[in-house]
């Protein structure tokens, strides 16, 4: 395969390469965002930084020789790379680790991974990142988790379920990494309303499709100050994404002074009695499982007796959801913006449930 190298000369040892230039380049030419777009019939879409080299200076024999050795053996190890096929679809993230093991062993820059990667792409996925290279901006991990989103919708289509690897995953610790998280999550320090702060957090997780495990990994990222220093004291309890929801929000809930109604001095005590236990004790509703109409029967007591208006349950409900319930919450919210929605949509989707459940165990 004749394929220019994209070989990162400037993480190269001149050892290896026994170069002897005789003039200087006369000027330095640096990749730019808008490459040219990778197609099934095309080998590189960006120019390697031994083609600039070459053309730029004089270069011994010796030079040449090692230069072709160099470019003998990245064509070796990219030829061992497989095309992604659906088989290897179903394995994606063995798939992507092997693309960036490769491409860590080769040097590749980071701006040329993206578009080296795609030469070993199908016609669907060609279109797929045509559509997606705008938003994706030659990002490494971005390409990884959109790739991975739409490989998955794909396989759902086909009724084929992939392979996932929990020992293996394509977001590693670096600086690219990092950046990707600052601009796509938001942090924490422990001020505010934590419970927003955690519904977008896990919208976010929901979108990119990760694994608990990656989540659990990016969670004490986006941490810092007094909420950071909670997570290091309990990180031996966080052993799921729902033990760590359940011990976030018990510990950074606040009540603020304006959620309390204070008819009287008696009444105000008795109201911030009752707002600690529905934050601290909640009553949980897990789904299918539970009794939809009891759950807000209780809760709606709670909440009369710490008087507190439809707009703050909506806000701290939340906190009563787990299961399936917080999973049909993280759906819902986005549509849901009264209380009474709330009442509503909640027993529409659990009460059909619950009586389909009735009745199938009356029939037997």
């Amino acid at each position: 395969m004749n394929t220019r190298s994209n070989l990162d000369l400037s993480r190269t040892h001149v050892s290896e390469l026994q170069y002897t230039s005789r003039r200087q380049p006369k000027s330095i030419l640096t990749p730019t965002s808008s490459s040219i777009i990778t197609t099934t019939t095309t080998q590189s879409a960006v120019q390697s930084h031994v083609d600039i080299k070459l053309q730029e200076t004089d270069a011994s024999p010796v030079a040449l020789k090692n230069f072709d050795l160099l470019r003998e053996y990245e064509n070796q190890r990219l030829s061992v790379i497989k095309m992604l096929t659906l088989e290897e679809m179903m394995n994606v993230d063995q798939w992507l680790l092997s693309l960036y093991n490769t491409y860590e062993e080769l040097r590749y820059p980071s701006w040329s991974r993206v578009s080296a990667a795609i030469r070993y792409f199908q016609e669907e996925e060609q279109q797929w990142f045509q559509h997606s290279q705008h938003e994706i901006n030659n990002d490494w991990p971005c390409f990884c988790m959109k790739l991975k989103q739409h490989i998955h919708h794909r396989l759902q289509s086909y009724n084929v379920t992939p392979v996932t690897d929990k020992s293996i995953s394509f977001i590693n610790e670096s600086n690219q990494f990092r950046q990707f998280i600052n601009n796509n999550f938001i942090e924490y320090a422990g001020k505010g309303y934590a419970n927003q702060w955690l519904l977008e957090t896990v919208n976010k997780f929901r979108d990119y499709q990760l694994s608990e495990p990656d989540q659990l990994q990016i969670i004490p990222l986006l941490l810092e100050d007094t909420a950071l220093i909670w997570y290091k004291e309990n990180e031996k309890l966080i052993i799921s994404i729902e033990k760590f929801r359940e011990l976030f929000l018990q510990h950074f809930t606040t009540i603020y002074p304006n959620f309390i109604m204070t008819n009287s001095t008696l009444s105000s005590e008795l109201s911030l009695t009752m707002a600690r236990e529905i934050i601290h004790t909640p009553i949980y509703f897990s789904g299918f499982k539970d009794d939809v109409i009891d759950w807000l029967e209780k809760i709606e007591q709670r909440f009369r007796m710490a008087n507190w208006d439809d707009d703050n349950k909506l806000r701290y409900i939340s906190i009563h959801l787990q299961d399936d319930a917080y999973k049909w919450w993280i759906q819902a919210s986005k549509r849901i913006s009264t209380w009474s929605d709330f009442v509503k949509d909640i027993t529409q989707a659990f009460t059909s449930a619950k009586l389909k459940e009735i009745a199938f165990e009356q029939l037997r």
